[in-house]
């Protein structure tokens, strides 16, 4: 009997949820649009035209069913309905930007106008009664658009929905600026250009330049060209390397000195070129990278496509319950609430059924709910918490003749329930590699703490190390971002050794090839979602790969670091354990 009522209720559920999915809304549109224009009153049609044009939600099609309708209703004079339609349709899509279009009796106007001057042909003829009728049919059907605008008019949900990313105006600002850097500097030819000037020069003076280049055109060209080969691959030009029949001018010294200035020059233009090029590029990185921290901060570190998708399978679940606006989902604090606008006439017995069929939408457990008063009513909430935790051991060791490891791996839980883990690997070894693996982790904790994701932080650090790779070094990166809520695991490496995930004594290798911090390129981003106990296996190069996976984790990371150190070595266990209420 238990399980016909539990398969008897997710039938239920199943159809509640159809029905408020936005493709029967839309089918429901159209075949209102449809039906109403078929209604009249006597010889009167303006149900049609009144609701196409009325409707808020699926506006097209609305007026393409009253459209379709009014076609199909020919012998009843549907046609002239159908043209007025399209005349007030296409009056409100050109005019809905302008301050007339926004004013609220346009539309009623527009009905009016169109519905009397498109019947007025076919009905004025008959007499001062008809023209009389036709200007009452205007005016009802102008009356009726106020009537279903004012019913049909859909208020706003009671949370703003969050900001689209290109209205963010300051990272869009530097995204343009950083746009403005993106275009390539010109090149040009100014190395057959110096030479040619440079025979210009020199030629111009000389008696025998006649006899040069136009009795022997062919073979002083053919010479000319040879000379920029010779510069490329032996970088000067003296008398003996002239080729023929260079060798028998009068002013070859000069000639080669002028060659070798003009080619030396053009190099020196080309090496600027090449460097303003590069400057510009890092520049623009710098630019794109600011933009993206300023983005990612704003929409909450990456987990608003996970809050996003929870939003998406509770929707359905408050249309079925015909629950006033949409639900809000967000991250407050402690835990993700789910809060949903209740009508006046909800009652509290509503809240188990509404609770289990969250439950089975979303794939969670939920808390018993609590009730909260808004400005725009009574809301209900529901709490979702962990779904997974965490616990991190790590082991380094430095390599033999040195006091100071050159690795660094940190970790912490942030604010908004993020577990991080971090192992840098500095260029060298000693001091000065610990000191920019440290530097590195230290700068990617704090833009975490400020709510970016961990990929975002990682790209802003590598375009600054690349600006400076020359002064600084490059570091490896090897990074892990977990949302303990969703349980979504993020790998982010730069020139970094393989992950593994150990899962039921199997065990899966994460890795991707990828350059070191500061040596340019994009990283490799990997993510996979995590289950209780889970482990994940972290190491610098140095460290060992792992033998036996059945010990303790410190065990394993003093096992994966033991034997002769020929290079720093580090190594990392996360160990995952079930959360408050089970999955998401």
């Amino acid at each position: 009997m238990q399980y016909t009522v539990q398969t008897l209720q997710k039938i239920r559920d199943k159809l509640r949820a159809f029905a408020a999915t936005p493709a029967f809304d839309s089918g429901c549109s159209f075949a209102m649009g449809v039906l109403l224009s078929w209604s009249k009153i006597g010889a009167w049609r303006p149900f049609g035209i009144a609701y196409g044009l009325a409707a808020r939600r699926d506006s097209l099609l609305s007026c393409a069913g009253a459209f379709l309708g009014s076609i199909c209703a020919v012998k009843s004079g549907g046609v002239m309905y159908a043209s007025a339609i399209m005349i007030c349709f296409s009056c409100r899509m050109v005019l809905r930007d302008t301050p007339v279009g926004k004013l609220r009796g346009f539309m009623p106007l527009c009905i009016l106008l169109s519905v009397f001057f498109v019947k007025a042909p076919a009905v004025l003829p008959e007499g001062f009664w008809s023209g009389t009728a036709l200007a009452l049919e205007a005016l009802v059907a102008a009356g009726m658009w106020l009537v279903l605008d004012s019913l049909l008019d859909t208020k706003n949900p009671p949370y703003p929905d969050a900001l689209p990313l290109d209205t963010l105006p300051m990272s869009g600002a530097l995204e343009q600026l950083g746009n403005m850097l993106a275009s390539p500097v010109p090149r040009t030819n100014s190395g057959q250009s110096a030479l040619e000037w440079a025979f210009d020069s020199v030629c111009a003076s000389c008696k025998s330049a006649r006899t040069c280049w136009k009795d022997n055109y062919t073979s002083t060209r053919r010479a000319a060209e040879r000379v920029r080969d010779i510069l490329e691959n032996r970088g000067a030009l003296t008398e003996q390397t002239l080729p023929d029949p260079l060798q028998k001018c009068p002013r070859k010294a000069a000639l080669c000195h002028s060659l070798n200035h003009q080619y030396e020059n053009a190099r020196a233009r080309e090496t600027a070129r090449k460097k303003q090029q590069q400057g510009s590029t890092l520049m623009k990185k710098q630019f794109d990278s600011v933009a993206m921290l300023l983005r990612d901060a704003a929409y909450g570190g990456g987990r608003e496509e996970f809050l996003s998708r929870l939003g998406k399978k509770a929707d359905p679940i408050a249309k079925s319950y015909r629950l006033q606006g949409g639900c809000r989902v967000e991250y407050d604090g402690e835990g993700i609430a789910i809060s949903l606008p209740l009508p006046r006439a909800w009652h509290s017995e509503d809240n188990s059924a509404l609770r289990d069929s969250l439950t089975l939408a979303l794939g969670c457990s939920l808390d018993e709910g609590e009730y909260r008063d808004t400005p725009s009513g009574r809301v209900l909430s529901f709490c979702i918490g962990r779904r997974i935790g965490t616990d991190v051991v790590s082991v380094s060791r430095a390599i033999e003749r040195e006091k100071v490891c050159g690795d660094c791996c940190k970790h912490l839980i942030t604010s908004d329930r993020r577990q991080i883990v971090i192992l840098s690997d500095g260029m060298g070894t000693g001091e000065g590699a610990a000191r920019l693996s440290t530097a590195c982790s230290d700068a990617i904790i704090g833009l975490v703490q400020a709510g970016v994701s961990l990929p975002a932080a990682a790209r802003a650090l590598t375009g600054v190390l690349e600006a400076n790779v020359d002064s600084s070094g490059f570091a490896t990166l090897d990074m892990v971002e977990i949302d303990l809520f969703s349980g979504q695991c993020v790998f982010v490496k730069f020139g970094a050794q393989p992950s593994y995930i150990v899962r039921g004594g199997k065990v899966q290798r994460i890795w991707k090839q990828s350059l070191p911090a500061g040596l340019g390129g994009e990283g490799a981003v990997m993510s996979c979602m995590l289950d209780a106990d889970d482990m994940i296996i972290m190491m610098t190069d140095g460290a060992k790969e792992p033998d036996d996976l059945k010990l303790p984790p410190r065990q394993i990371c003093m096992a994966m670091t033991s034997g002769r150190a020929l290079d720093d070595m580090t190594a990392a266990v996360i160990t995952v354990s079930g959360g408050a209420y089970g999955q998401v």
